[in-house]
């Protein structure tokens, strides 16, 4: 007789952001809110996703950037953390 086993593997994570050279209080038009912005590096590790994947998203209008008059492109970590709870 044959027996089928299910196993249900259930995993949680905590992303801690704190204060860095890498983190800016900017506006963010989309939020209609002050925001915390991040380059691209950090908004590729919070969302879990690659580089071109985050900068895809961005132009799709479902994740929120601003670019600074430096040429930097900045993203609104409250909707990377939305992207995110989605893909999960």
């Amino acid at each position: 007789m044959k027996r089928k086993a299910t196993i249900t593997v259930e995993t949680e994570r905590l992303l801690v952001i704190r204060r860095s050279p890498h983190t800016f209080d900017r506006w963010c038009d989309a939020c209609h809110a002050e925001a915390k912005m991040v380059g691209i590096e950090e908004a590729a590790a919070v969302a879990g996703i690659s580089q071109r994947t985050v900068f895809h998203l961005a132009e799709a209008g479902e994740i929120h950037f601003m670019e600074t008059v430096e040429g930097q492109t900045l993203f609104c970590l409250r909707s990377l953390s939305k992207q995110r709870s989605l893909n999960d």
